[in-house]
């Protein structure tokens, strides 16, 4: 049998995240992926639109918050280096839609609403993370209401948490959440919130990390799938694999048992009991996992519309957010993906990427109540983007998701209140991803659990962002 120091399940972000600092540590690490390519959700397909080609990510959100300050940062730093993370500029502001139009963010929080934003911002930073992090039980829209009463403030931080929750409202997002998030932004940034993408699509974030893994005798195993997490008198031994399938016709898998005496679970916390017999771990543990399939965020089934110009017609990099649009009723996202990083889109070429919110329940399975719900959110946009339909539109694509951004970031959910990076009752088993303790949105958050999970394995206290001096 072939051994291993370490063993990471799954090749996304966070996975590749702690396989990267183990190897720095001196490890020899296994990676494992299902998929015929590394990067989970962070994977970046060419796909053809109007005879071109675009790079578009297997993920519908990617905000890398704290661009090279963030925890990815630290993974490069300690990794294949900085000069390797290759990262767009920062988006250059925020706008939000209301029924008088579009509103620059910066411009709610201007004149008599000054003083209380500048209260609320000066009492975050000079929080400490563990006072922030006893605010997970509580919601951030009670939390607010406490410190404002003025609407434009309200709305200001509503549509802060839209882009770092990818959750509209206040009331369903812990203010720990927000509050440990926009910390840690202020103390790596200065600025409440900001965020980037990776050039070129995200997989350009993950290769390196794959190179530097390989570069210290580890190996990268696509298509290999792994069946059972070997576990003997309560650690662990090992994983066992199926070995790809060659050629045409049914066969049945043969199995493969790799060696070691550490794995790292980065496939979402659900999925634990495919791999593992629900009786090596304690009843906790069990139960806990087992009402995560409950929180998933909303069990949210999200539309949107990409439309791709022949030539720009918004032309900049504002992120903009809606609460609430009056034909769909909807919240909205949008970004012009093209004007953040040019390379994804054909020169000359405007790709805009526009997010519908959340279907309800009984949308979801009635094809004609999805058409409607599309057609409203269209006249919505007309309303705000009224340039884009005077354009010259080269193709647009409806899109229809199942969101799976963790678990939900309501109280009681985040923080400490999730499971924790070792996993109880077996040794040599650690988990990592977005269903674990994060902090964060996209990324970032994947990036963190990565960090926090290869901490928990050297025994070692490693930094998720960078401090600015």
């Amino acid at each position: 049998m072939e051994n291993w120091d370490a063993i990471v399940i799954g090749a996304g972000i966070s996975g590749m995240c702690a396989a990267s600092l183990l190897a720095g540590a001196g490890k020899q690490v296994l990676v494992l992926e299902k998929q015929d390519q590394i990067g989970g959700r962070a994977t970046t397909l060419r796909v053809k639109i109007a005879g071109e080609e675009y790079r578009m990510d297997n993920g519908s959100f990617h905000a890398i918050t704290m661009a090279d300050r963030g925890a990815l940062g630290v993974t490069y730093e300690r990794g294949p280096g900085l000069d390797k993370l290759k990262l767009g500029d920062l988006q250059a502001g925020m706008a939000l839609f209301r029924e008088d139009g579009w509103w620059e963010m910066k411009d709610l929080v201007k004149g008599e609403n000054r003083d209380d934003f500048k209260r609320i911002v000066e009492s975050i930073a000079s929080m400490s993370y563990e006072q922030a992090e006893l605010l997970d039980t509580v919601s951030f829209d009670s939390w607010i209401r406490q410190a404002t009463r003025r609407q434009n403030v309200y709305d200001f931080f509503r549509g802060v948490i839209w882009t770092l929750t990818t959750i509209p409202y206040p009331e369903e997002v812990s203010a720990g959440e927000v509050l440990v998030t926009i910390k840690m932004s202020l103390d790596s940034l200065h600025r409440i919130s900001s965020g980037t993408f990776g050039l070129g699509g995200s997989i350009n974030l993950v290769k390196p990390l794959a190179e530097f893994i390989i570069s210290r005798e580890g190996e990268m195993r696509t298509g290999m799938r792994a069946s059972r997490i070997l576990i003997r008198k309560g650690e662990v031994r090992g994983v066992a694999v199926d070995r790809p399938l060659l050629g045409v016709g049914y066969q049945y898998p043969e199995t493969q048992e790799i060696g070691s005496s550490l794995v790292i679970f980065s496939v979402p916390i659900w999925d634990l009991f495919e791999f593992a017999s629900p009786t090596e771990f304690p009843s906790w543990f069990v139960n806990t996992i087992r009402s995560y399939k409950s929180p998933l965020p909303f069990s949210a089934c999200t539309m949107g519309i990409n439309f791709f110009m022949a030539e720009p017609t918004l032309k900049d990099t504002h992120h903009r957010v809606a609460f609430s649009l009056s034909h769909s009723k909807l919240s909205h996202q949008c970004s012009v993906v093209s004007a953040s990083d040019p390379s994804v889109a054909p020169l000359g070429r405007e790709w805009i990427s526009v997010g519908g919110g959340y279907l309800k329940e009984e949308e979801r399975a009635d094809r004609s109540k999805i058409n409607i719900a599309f057609e409203a959110l269209e006249e919505d946009l007309k309303v705000m983007y009224p340039q884009i339909f005077k354009g010259r539109i080269l193709a647009r694509a409806r899109r229809l998701a199942w969101v799976i951004d963790g678990l939900k970031r309501s109280p009681y959910y985040t923080g400490r209140h999730r499971l924790p990076h070792k996993a109880p009752g077996v040794r040599g088993l650690f988990l990592a991803g977005d269903t674990v303790q994060t902090r964060g949105c996209g990324i970032d958050a994947a990036a963190r659990s990565g960090v926090l999970c290869a901490g928990a394995v050297l025994g070692e206290n490693i930094p998720t962002f960078r401090v600015s001096k």
